[in-house]
């Protein structure tokens, strides 16, 4: 039986049935389906003056994600396929694996932005990384509505700790892939391409989305849980958004904004048109955690003031537990 040639359209729809099954086997695989997680609140800290930002903009800042607090977040990542690549040196497919360690560093730095939420609404590393030491708030939004909010796309992506289960879902997700490719090997001319190289190309990019949802043991306090926007020339294209800059001590940031679809309104309404029932969603905001270096009485009265002036009704406002003064 003649091979078939390989083309880009072939390539391409190689790609999406790979994708596709990856997709359909995950949930059902015993290894894979740890990366899925539930919660019913996610927690966003910010200053007095971050809050009044996000609920009148109805946005928030999006950050590049190779500059986020943990400045060796990808690193960690990239080391933790090369101890997976470790684990399985004793498969048949050792050339394919070595090709993975030899062109790990081919990865791109990712052009993905990201917000980040935590499932814990009041903590201590928290309070102090991002809650503007104890005087800021944390914001409760209704997990299943936050998303949905927006008016582009967002992925979402529970953030794993525990380095055994990130080890198990790299060497996972390595055996799957191989295993797709071998299936289909002498299906193709591969047109003189290195067969073994082609793949460890496309685990390690695959890989690379995988690995943005690993931090260190380290950070396991923070709960993290992110919204994602991808930037890669597929469903969204550079151009797209602007990409805004600011300066820290240290760095000039890449970040750019999302806002959602009451936000998008606002933007192109006439300044008399009334405000339509249905296709608008707020964001889900259902609660507020007032820090623990805030006169807990007279801030919630502003607070309070201030939600009813924006529409918001019915948002829990409480103190936060922590013991923490400064």
């Amino acid at each position: 039986m003649e091979k078939e040639t390989i083309t880009n359209e072939t390539w391409t729809e190689i790609q999406g049935n790979l994708f596709q099954e990856l997709l359909i086997n995950s949930p059902k695989n015993e290894k894979l389906n740890k990366r899925f997680g539930s919660c019913d609140t996610l927690f966003h800290y910010t200053s007095l003056n971050g809050f009044i930002s996000i609920i009148e903009t109805q946005s928030f800042y999006c950050t590049n994600v190779n500059f986020l607090n943990d400045s060796k977040e990808f690193k960690y990542g990239e080391e933790t396929i090369l101890k997976a690549v470790e684990n399985l040196k004793t498969n048949e497919n050792s050339s394919i694996l070595e090709k993975i360690k030899n062109n790990i560093e081919l990865q791109l730095k990712s052009d993905k932005y990201v917000t980040c939420f935590s499932k814990e609404g009041d903590s201590l590393s928290q309070w102090r990384a991002y809650g503007n030491d104890g005087k800021g708030i944390s914001l409760g939004f209704e997990f299943s509505d936050l998303t949905e909010s927006f008016d582009k796309y967002l992925t979402g992506s529970h953030i794993e700790y525990d380095e055994k289960t990130q080890l198990e879902i790299i060497e996972e997700f390595i055996r799957l892939i191989i295993e797709f490719y071998k299936k289909i090997e002498d299906k193709y001319n591969w047109n003189g391409q290195d067969f073994n190289n082609l793949v460890s190309k496309v685990i390690i990019k695959f890989l690379n989305n995988v690995i943005h949802t690993y931090k260190h043991p380290s950070f396991i306090d923070e709960k993290e849980y992110r919204l994602q926007l991808e930037i890669d020339g597929n469903l969204y294209k550079k151009g797209d958004f602007d990409i805004l800059f600011k300066s820290s001590e240290n760095l000039i940031i890449p970040y750019t904004i999302i806002k959602n679809s009451y936000s998008a309104y606002l933007e192109t309404k006439e300044p008399n048109e009334t405000e339509p029932i249905f296709g608008l969603k707020r964001l889900p905001l259902n609660k507020i955690i007032i820090g623990p270096n805030l006169s807990f009485d007279i801030v919630k009265i502003g607070l309070e003031q201030f939600l009813t002036n924006k529409g918001y009704e019915n948002v829990e406002i409480i103190k936060s537990e922590v013991p923490y003064r400064k």
